[in-house]
């Protein structure tokens, strides 16, 4: 049975993981693994509205910097990657407006967490893969020792 330190808004990802066994805690000390999910609050003030992806993230990293938790899942939408492309780059980022510049962001500051020795994935899904993203997520965290030390997984591409 999985502990989580969840950060975010709550809902059909957090309620899966909790309905198939893991258990939410309250503090760093008691959690196997920190869970980000971001969101868009849709604030009409840019910098409330990287409230719901980059403050979260930076919750977490001060909370695990000095902790065990070896494990640390963000869960973001693609955001980061629906913008425009430069002319002839058909990969990479194209930042979707301030939602988008701020779930980069929290795909880059995850990166942090890693380089503290926290195996550290990024799963970029679309609400139409949200099943999908429970299923490679939960067994994310069943096989943490398995997990390379910084990956991002894109689901709906």
């Amino acid at each position: 049975m999985t502990r989580l330190l969840y950060f975010g808004r709550g809902g059909q990802i957090l309620d899966a993981l909790l309905s198939e066994g893991c258990t939410q805690v309250e503090a760093v000390e008691n959690a196997d693994a920190v869970v980000v999910e971001t969101y868009d609050n849709q604030s009409p003030t840019p910098i409330k509205r990287l409230a719901g992806t980059i403050t979260l993230v930076r919750e977490a990293l001060d909370k695990i910097e000095n902790s065990t938790t070896s494990q640390m899942i963000v869960i973001t939408d693609h955001s980061s990657t629906n913008g425009i492309k430069r002319k002839g780059t058909p990969t990479g980022a194209a930042i979707d407006g301030i939602h988008g510049f701020g779930s980069l962001t929290a795909e880059v500051l995850s990166r942090r967490a890693a380089n503290l020795g926290i195996a550290t994935k990024v799963f970029r899904i679309r609400s139409d893969t949200t099943k999908e993203a429970i299923a490679e997520i939960k067994s994310s965290l069943n096989e943490p020792n398995e997990a390379p030390e910084y990956q991002v997984v894109t689901l709906g591409a």
